[in-house]
């Protein structure tokens, strides 16, 4: 599983990381200030979170229901539960690396080798929740598509709707109580801090939420239907 991972999601998201060290390489100062390193690959690390989290945790259990994989791989006594945790996990994992292995892209550009607990504390919330949701998503349908096509109307839907809110658009309770229901990943986004108290609790306990009900619907939903099930 580790090797699938490197080799598929996981040279995309370095080469990736590589292209973006290079092109700061180039274009910072010959002396940039070490001090610079840590805003610098906080900025990076938020413009390709997304992604990464959606490529990590894509497909998990949608892509082996579709190719028919799961055939054999729960052809022996494995838990399909145990076996998608584990492969979200390590998904998880891939994502936090990005933050080490981008620092020492940087190296040659600042100096020092830039590192951030507070980028990474983001880049793990911002699974937990994201990549919480495509695997419910992925759970809930029959091909990576729809998969896709579920995460990217919540994601939309609730930047619209939080935003029209904000902004004294929309003052509905129906369409407050609509926003609500959604992922709080306007707790995530842009520049805001590290989220803490509420806000935090809010983030962790919805993306617990929604791993839950992911591996709920691999136990309880029959990976196949027919005779070759």
């Amino acid at each position: 599983m580790v090797r699938d991972l490197v080799r598929g999601p996981g040279a995309l998201m370095l080469a990736i990381l590589g292209f973006a060290a290079v092109l700061v390489h180039r274009t910072a100062p010959l002396r940039a200030p070490p001090a610079g390193g840590e805003r610098v690959l906080a900025e990076i690390l938020g413009g390709v979170a997304w992604p990464f989290a959606i490529l990590a945790a894509g497909g998990i259990v949608s892509g082996d229901r579709a190719r028919g994989y799961y055939r054999v791989l729960f052809s022996r006594p494995v838990s399909p539960v145990a076996y998608y945790l584990q492969r979200w996990l390590l998904g998880g994992a891939l994502v936090g690396l990005a933050a080490p292995v981008l620092g020492l892209g940087l190296w040659p550009s600042f100096g020092v080798v830039p590192f951030s607990w507070e980028t990474l504390a983001r880049l793990g919330l911002l699974y937990l929740l994201l990549g919480g949701l495509v695997l419910f998503c992925s759970a809930a349908t029959s091909t990576p598509h729809r998969e896709l096509v579920a995460v990217a109307l919540v994601v939309v839907l609730q930047g619209v709707l939080h935003g029209m809110i904000e902004n004294g658009l929309l003052a509905s309770p129906l369409w407050r109580a609509v926003a609500g229901a959604l992922p709080p990943f306007h707790h995530l986004g842009g520049d805001r801090r590290l989220p803490t108290g509420g806000e935090l609790a809010h983030v962790a306990l919805y993306g617990l939420t929604l791993v839950g009900g992911g591996l709920a619907l691999v136990r309880l939903r029959p990976l196949g239907a027919g005779g070759r099930a």
